[in-house]
């Protein structure tokens, strides 16, 4: 290899290892700007929390309990089975309504990070349109006309489950916009229950650890939507 074509060669070969490291500074860069905003925009949903209100989406079972009933009114249902759903129905009321008073009980006791609400799941397409009453929940859990969002910034947190195929026990809560996206890190979107107790809780899913998990929870979420807006 003559003396020209070497010095071509690593001529060529700086002019990659600068581009390279040109655009891996780039990356980083553009990586930092992209967390800044986020912590920008994170810290801008706090404020507007604590200013706003935290509307608790409760669980309604609806699809379930709609099914249930068509089931019942179906003739082609034997009156054996039918006796069957409706215990059944009466059953998946009272522990839906029994879980959704244990939330309740939990958030209003333990929660005053901001003004708190809540609704059913039902209710989702009316707050996401932008209608602030008519939906929201008394003490009693039944819609109370006079309660209204206006004027308020809105975020809503839904319990969820961190196995897609559970659907019973409480074991995390997720915050969301009022459009129902889930928010990002680094705000404090996102709670759960983690260590032996929790696995003891959900193994004996009784009403004593269903009243804890809830109470946990809300306790963790408070704290750490303080501890953010504080920092």
């Amino acid at each position: 290899m003559n003396i020209k074509i070497a010095s071509t060669l690593l001529y060529t070969l700086l002019i990659l290892i600068g581009s390279m490291n040109s655009l891996q500074a780039q990356s980083t860069e553009e990586a930092s700007l992209s967390y800044y905003k986020q912590l920008e925009l994170a810290y801008e949903s706090i404020g507007e929390l604590k200013e706003g209100a935290l509307v608790v989406v409760l669980r309604s079972y609806n699809r379930k309990i709609k099914e249930m009933n068509r089931l019942l009114k179906s003739s082609s249902v034997s009156g054996t089975d039918k006796a069957r759903l409706q215990q059944q129905l009466r059953e998946t009321i009272a522990e839906r309504d029994a879980d959704n008073r244990e939330f309740l009980q939990a958030f209003q006791n333990n929660y005053d990070f901001s003004k708190c609400f809540v609704m059913y799941d039902t209710a989702a397409a009316q707050l996401k349109s932008g209608v602030t009453a008519g939906y929201l929940l008394d003490n009693n859990l039944k819609p109370d006309p006079s309660i209204s969002l206006e004027e308020l910034s809105i975020y809503v947190v839904r319990v969820g489950s961190l196995d897609a195929s559970t659907t019973s026990g409480f074991e995390a809560l997720i915050v969301a916009d009022n459009n129902f996206d889930n928010l990002e890190k680094p705000f404090p979107y996102f709670v759960r229950l983690r260590g032996i107790g929790s696995l003891i809780n959900k193994i004996f899913d009784s009403k004593k650890s269903h009243r804890k998990q809830a109470t946990d929870l809300v306790i963790k979420l408070n704290e750490a939507f303080w501890k953010f807006y504080e920092e």
